[in-house]
């Protein structure tokens, strides 16, 4: 018992730790939590799980009772100690990313208003705190690439991509930095990653299709674009790039039946939004 005991509570570090890495994901935290008072319970009374499977009153209950009792003191002592440590280091990671999250806040606004220091220093200070999150990296990017300073931009999204391969806009705004700086090789390869973590995103699928188009590789658009197509064949800005890739293909007559499918559908409410919306 006492090592599972241990193990338990190894299990609970580990997830604790995890929880520190990742506390901007309530569920995580909330449960090492809840983890934390299932060791302090099985803390509380040893000496019951050192008597499992002896027989009641025979003189190896006496003594492993005698051994086990002594302990309870120490491993509750011990568990709350832990557990008041925690607390600290969880607070501390709260307040690091809430310092981040105002501190992007602040680097976007000062973007938008054209203050570039000021949003250098907000979005470096973010980075600063959590640098293990991607999400911070992407929005520092952002703020670059509005500040006109697009090979800055570029190198902190791929550290977005690098710290969090898994989401996909981090990885379609490498896509599009580097298709500006002329390396189409490195966008390419960012934007079939960019499929690959959502295969179903049709407004990632209408972006890299229009790439593979200014890259005269009308064989990739349409290999793009067909999968959107049978998912939102209500968005005529999806036929319209489909009639560019058939007529570059040199499929006239395919271009003049995407292009008038296109003319039939009511165009967006707000050009802006995602294509397949």
């Amino acid at each position: 018992p006492r090592l599972t005991l241990a193990a338990a509570a190894g299990v609970w570090l580990g997830y604790q730790t995890q929880a520190v890495v990742s506390i901007d994901q309530p569920p995580l935290a909330a449960w090492g939590w809840i983890f934390a008072g299932i060791v302090v319970v099985l803390a509380a009374e040893p000496g019951r799980s050192w008597q499992l499977g002896r027989a009641a009153g025979g003189p190896s209950d006496s003594r492993a009772a005698g051994r086990s009792g002594g302990g309870g003191p120490l491993l509750v002592g011990g568990a709350v100690v832990l557990a008041v440590a925690m607390l600290l280091v969880g607070a501390v990671a709260l307040s690091a990313v809430w310092q981040a999250d105002r501190a992007l806040t602040e680097a976007r606004s000062a973007a938008e208003d054209g203050q570039e220091e000021q949003a250098r220093q907000a979005s470096r200070l973010a980075v600063g705190l959590i640098p293990g999150r991607g999400l911070h990296w992407h929005h520092r990017a952002q703020a670059l690439d509005d500040l006109g300073h697009p090979d800055e931009a570029y190198d902190a999204a791929l550290e977005a991509r690098q710290r969090n391969p898994f989401l996909p806009q981090p990885t379609r705004h490498a896509a599009e930095l580097a298709a500006e700086r002329d390396d189409h090789d490195a966008a390419r390869d960012h934007w079939d990653a960019v499929l690959r973590l959502d295969p179903h995103g049709v407004d990632h699928r209408h972006a890299a299709a229009q790439h593979a188009l200014e890259r005269d590789e009308p064989q990739r658009a349409l290999a793009t674009l067909e999968p959107a197509v049978e998912v939102a064949d209500h968005d005529p800005r999806l036929w319209e790039v489909l009639a560019r890739a058939h007529e570059a293909d040199g499929d006239a007559q395919a271009a003049a039946e995407a292009r008038q499918r296109a003319q039939e559908l009511p165009a967006p409410e707000d050009p802006d939004d995602p294509v397949g919306s």
